[in-house]
């Protein structure tokens, strides 16, 4: 079989993971991937397509304008045809729109797509123009894959009866060793030679990801008289206003924001407490990726994340939006590090039991043969 991701990758973050680890993954069980990565002219190489290219996955660069380019949607559906493509597999907002609005008489190949998760955004804005057309386009997918039950209460898909909507969970792989090493001469090393108490955060700088509410809990910890610092490993569109709250809020030199990170997954061991602030999520590598870490994960109750956390038994989980409570849970596990180590053993018996790459990659196998059954039918 095999098969066409389209992505149109903005950096190396949780799609972009999940998408690697399960191409990777399905070379096992006899798929054939090809990563179909949308850019744009002059772009210069993208970090998943070169880490694709460094484990052994086909890539083809299509070129796109921004919005909806038929051009760009005739290229993808034409290279889908000329290589015998069984299945093209959309991630995101470009894919999805750029090839879901094509009657599936014209387009022939079946798709399916993941929904990784929607954010959040602002009235007239260029993302909340994409939001609308992804989901309006929805009537016209075979399939689509939400990636956590909570997801399913998400107004587009909730009472959706004509989709084919189906649930599976994000997996990933164990770290290997050298992901764990610790680079001491690494300006998050030195942050962490500070002697304080680290909270750590991995994501876009956006809006939904709710970094002010987290520099608002870091005020109080410090406020409190905690000796607390925050990192966010990440670059995006808010980064010059969470900056410039820093600022406001005093909180300068307890702030670090290092920008974005090849593999930033190595540096949660830097971490005394991963956190989660985010408004809206699918479900977050992020924090599979602390799990698997031993890192005790303070998260808001959003997406799949209470699912992943156990409902509180793997993590604790706080209500979006609110500082004093994000605040209140960070300073629970600095006060009871008893607590924060049980959390973290059942956080890592959670990962390794039931979010594995093999599991996830052979949901999708299955998703797949049903979609081109269908398709053929």
């Amino acid at each position: 079989m095999r098969v066409l991701h389209v992505i149109d990758s903005g950096g190396m973050y949780g799609a972009e993971t999940m998408l690697l680890g399960l191409a990777s993954e399905q070379r096992a069980l006899g798929v054939e991937p090809v990563i179909g990565s949308i850019g744009r002219n002059g772009q210069p190489e993208k970090p998943i397509e070169s880490e694709a290219r460094a484990r052994g996955i086909p890539v083809v660069r299509f070129t796109a304008f921004n919005g909806p380019d038929i051009r760009a949607a005739a290229a993808i559906i034409g290279y889908a045809k000329r290589r015998s493509i069984d299945l093209i597999h959309t991630h995101g907002y470009k894919g999805n729109i750029l090839l879901g609005f094509i009657p599936r008489r014209m387009r022939t190949v079946p798709m399916l797509r993941t929904l990784h998760g929607w954010t959040n955004t602002r009235c007239f804005s260029k993302g909340r123009i994409y939001q609308i057309l992804d989901v309006l386009s929805l009537r016209f997918t075979e399939s689509v894959v939400a990636v956590s039950r909570g997801m399913l209460e998400r107004k587009p898909l909730k009472g959706a009866s004509h989709l084919a909507v189906i649930v599976i969970e994000n997996g990933i792989a164990p770290p290997a060793r050298k992901e764990c090493a610790q680079d001491a001469s690494d300006d998050i090393a030195a942050f962490r030679r500070s002697g304080s108490f680290i909270m750590g955060s991995i994501g876009r700088l956006s809006r939904e990801k709710g970094y002010r509410h987290l520099l608002s809990a870091l005020e109080l910890l410090v406020a409190g008289g905690a000796d607390a610092k925050l990192v966010v490993i990440g670059d995006g569109p808010e980064r010059r206003e969470i900056e410039r709250a820093a600022g406001k809020l005093g909180l300068r030199e307890r702030i670090l924001l290092p920008g974005y990170k090849a593999d930033a997954k190595r540096y949660i061991r830097h971490f005394d407490v991963y956190v989660l602030s985010s408004l809206t999520e699918g479900l977050p590598i992020a924090i599979l990726e602390a799990m698997h870490a031993g890192t005790p994960v303070v998260a808001t109750a959003v997406g799949g994340v209470p699912d992943l956390l156990l409902n509180g038994e793997a993590g604790l989980l706080v209500p979006p939006a609110d500082p004093r409570a994000l605040a209140d849970a960070v300073k629970k596990l600095m006060q009871d590090r008893g607590l924060a180590g049980e959390l973290s053993r059942r956080a890592q018996e959670v990962v390794r039991s039931k979010y594995s790459l093999e599991a996830m990659a052979r949901s999708y196998l299955e998703a797949y043969r049903d979609v081109i059954a269908r398709n053929s039918r």
